[in-house]
């Protein structure tokens, strides 16, 4: 493999996210092709029993990778403010070989997104057993993932395809019916154009 973006920048980036209000575990590592991948988890060094406890999960597909960089420029604006309000355990690139390879796909032809309910990957066991050990009730759950706006789908045009923020709710209480509306719909001032499915 070529220079390993991943490797020479990612690691960087989330290392340097380690310091007075972020840890950047380890969770484990994975070889491919000769080469040591590392899995981090950047969590909130302080945790306030009292604060929401908060996951999100980035670069589950390689050819993804505005997911990485978002997440890590995020806690680069806001992460000393967030810190004090919530617990906060980040996986910024699950896919790092995907990453380098700008697939969708781990090295062994996997989609991660798709190996939660039976693992067949390490990135995602490695995952799931930091979850389970952590053994935390997550009060918010964010997946990140990345559109190509460019790809048409056969049925559609270029202009159906989304241009800004959406979420898929998997899960709806009668409390919260309407969350993920909500949150979009407190993003629009910043985005013009947005799908509210």
């Amino acid at each position: 493999m070529e220079k390993s973006i991943y490797l020479q920048k990612i690691v960087k980036e989330i290392l340097s996210l380690a310091g007075d209000h972020f840890l950047a575990r380890k969770i484990g590592q994975i070889k491919f092709d000769g080469t040591d991948y590392p899995i981090f988890i950047v969590e909130s060094r302080f945790k306030n029993p009292k604060s929401k406890n908060i996951f999100i999960s980035a670069g589950l597909h390689g050819n993804e990778p505005g997911s990485v960089y978002a997440i890590i420029k995020f806690l680069n604006r806001n992460g000393k403010k967030l810190s004090k309000k919530f617990n906060l355990y980040i996986s910024p690139c699950l896919n790092p070989t995907g990453l380098d390879m700008e697939c969708r796909y781990n090295f062994k032809g996997r989609d991660l997104n798709r190996d939660f309910r039976k693992v067949r990957t390490q990135e995602v066991l490695m995952l799931k057993k930091y979850l389970e050990k952590k053994k935390i009730k997550y009060d918010l759950a964010l997946d990140m993932h990345e559109d190509n706006t460019f790809y048409v789908i056969e049925g559609f045009s270029l202009k159906d395809n989304p241009r800004g923020l959406y979420f898929y709710e998997v899960y709806r209480n009668r409390k919260n019916s309407d969350f993920g509306r909500k949150i979009v719909s407190s993003f629009a001032e910043l985005f013009s154009n947005l799908w509210l499915t």
